[in-house]
């Protein structure tokens, strides 16, 4: 109880190395009972100002879902801003949360059809893109974000033809 409060205390200070502490503390150590009382808290700040909060909170989201699965209903509205962020870390951040909700909850796979229009655009926008040195890797565009895109339109797209079709000109 006492590092659940100390916690909160983190995620609602001013600094945001602070926030991002207490973040990490719950992607970290976390148990179920913290994760309950503190995602409310995590969801708020996944719609921060700041986009180091933002991908802190999705990455400390993977953990409360594994830990209640029963609250990632919670989350989906939060995500599709995450998705349609500018900044790549926060979308690495989203698209690893979303694939971990298709793994822990296989239902939710339907709900993410939406979104495939927004990760053909992020890929597209990857591979036709000019030079950008900070996420490129061997001349490849940020391959670990277009490797977590791909993994999660795999998951969307099996047993569902539409998507697939959806897909089909961006992956050939």
């Amino acid at each position: 109880m006492l590092v659940t409060s100390s916690i909160q205390k983190d995620l609602s200070a001013k600094e945001n190395y602070i926030v991002a502490l207490g973040l990490t503390a719950i992607a970290e150590v976390s148990t179920a009972d913290m994760c309950r009382e503190l995602y409310p808290t995590v969801k708020k700040l996944m719609s921060s100002n700041s986009p180091y909060i933002r991908q802190r909170a999705c990455l400390a989201t993977i953990r409360i879902i594994r830990s209640i699965p029963d609250c990632i209903e919670d989350f989906l509205e939060v995500i599709e801003a995450c998705i349609k962020d500018s900044h790549q870390s926060v979308q690495m951040a989203c698209i690893t949360l979303c694939n971990e909700i298709c793994k822990t909850e296989p239902s939710i796979v339907k709900k993410f059809k939406k979104h495939v229009g927004q990760l053909i655009k992020t890929l597209k926008s990857l591979l036709m893109s000019g030079y950008a040195p900070e996420y490129e890797i061997g001349g490849v565009k940020d391959p670990f974000l277009q490797v977590k895109i791909l993994e999660l339109m795999g998951r969307i797209g099996a047993k569902n033809s539409d998507a697939s079709d959806e897909m089909s000109d961006i992956l050939a």
